[in-house]
């Protein structure tokens, strides 16, 4: 229960889409947990992990439940229900809160002085213009991936503002367009978004990282430490972590597949 107030607490249920189903998606009256699994999405994979773990709270992103159901014929729920573990997410409202996904990922490429371009989208305005090649450099090499998808792509164009939404934002387009922002990045677009674009000016990229090791420094982009925290993470052992939510703090041990741990480093973290 203590988790769950947390979580609830930061970011509330409240600021959830109206069409979304943030919050518990599997409550089996369980009032205590042993081992919590952390994931995006959750797949009949993930459940099988949770089971192997000994995990009894799987904590995710993205809901398993989104309809109203009138029977149970879900094996992934059906799976769940039978190992005892139960399910919450965070959706929709740790995407629009604040230090949020899109706040964390415009922070994460250093801008801390950002704008809202609407709930779920920050934007920033450069003091000098930047490249498109400079700042696909800047890119992969911040979130060490070798490829993006990018729209729209013009190779002498020169970027002064640049919006940034963590989950499917080709809804803003048009929004971002009316702004004046050169370039949109986002973890997703559907086919029909990136249709009929070369003639804009408005370029897009979709933005889909690997798990990195991140260091301290990165950590005080986004979440301020004092020094008693900083000098404990540094003892943390490979898989420890410190888990932040809001103002409360809780050490965790993170559970995941041993290639997983290998990409943590040798160390602990956030």
């Amino acid at each position: 229960k203590k988790i769950i107030d947390i979580l609830e607490d930061f970011p509330p249920l409240e600021l959830q889409e109206e069409w979304d189903n943030s919050g518990w998606q599997i409550n089996l009256g369980n009032s205590t947990s042993s081992k919590i699994l952390l994931t995006t999405t959750i797949t009949q994979k993930t459940i099988s992990y949770a089971k192997e773990k000994n995990c009894d709270l799987i904590i995710s992103h993205h809901p398993l439940i989104f309809s109203p159901i009138k029977k149970i014929v879900n094996p992934i729920i059906i799976s769940a229900i039978k190992n005892n573990i139960q399910i919450y997410c965070l959706h929709t409202n740790f995407d629009k809160t604040k230090d949020g996904t899109s706040e964390i990922i415009t922070k994460k490429f250093g801008f801390n002085t950002f704008e809202k371009l609407n709930d779920f989208t920050t934007f920033v305005n450069l003091e000098k213009e930047i490249s498109l090649e400079e700042l696909i450099l800047k890119t992969k090499l911040i979130f060490n991936i070798e490829k993006l998808k990018i729209f729209n792509f013009k190779e002498n164009k020169k970027i002064k503002k640049i919006a940034f939404c963590a989950g499917s934002g080709g809804d803003f387009i048009n929004i971002a367009e009316k702004n004046n922002i050169d370039l949109f990045i986002t973890a997703d677009l559907k086919y029909h978004q990136t249709q009929g674009r070369r003639d804009r000016e408005l370029g897009t990229w979709t933005l889909k990282y690997n798990a990195n090791p991140i260091t301290l420094q990165d950590v005080d982009l986004t979440i301020e430490l004092n020094d008693n925290e900083k000098e404990s993470i540094k003892q943390y052992q490979q898989g420890e972590a410190l888990f932040v939510c809001g103002s409360r703090r809780m050490r965790i041990n993170v559970i995941v597949s041993d290639e997983e741990l290998e990409s943590f480093g040798s160390g602990g973290g956030l």
